[in-house]
């Protein structure tokens, strides 16, 4: 019988651990850590719009446009529990979302979201 009580105790404080985590899971799912190295892709436009012939006032709304894209870009990578820093303050551990990030700028810029 003390056998029992022992068994029952241990299956339903295992079970109990298993509610919680699952429960703590779904209330509170995990966070996504990713890098961009904006820094690089920055300087990237702003290297194919100085070679461009284009008047100064065009390359100013190009660049603020390129402003623009980019935040809404990195606002929406955000939304779905992501955090996004700076590939330069991370040592280890993230995933690098450079290519991505940059694919949905050219792409938004393109389509002149």
């Amino acid at each position: 019988m003390k056998k029992t009580v022992i068994i029952n105790f241990i299956t339903g404080s295992v079970l109990s651990a298993l509610l919680i985590i699952s429960v703590q899971h779904w209330i509170f799912p995990r966070t996504n850590i990713v890098t961009f190295d904006m820094k690089k892709t920055t300087d990237r436009f702003l290297l194919q719009v100085s070679k461009l012939d284009l008047p100064d006032e065009k390359k100013d709304q190009l660049i603020e446009r390129y402003n623009n894209t980019l935040k809404r870009v990195l606002e929406k990578n955000i939304q779905g529990k992501t955090v996004i820093l700076v590939n330069s303050a991370v040592m280890a551990g993230a995933v690098d979302k450079t290519a991505d990030i940059q694919k949905q700028i050219a792409e938004a810029m393109k389509n002149h979201e």
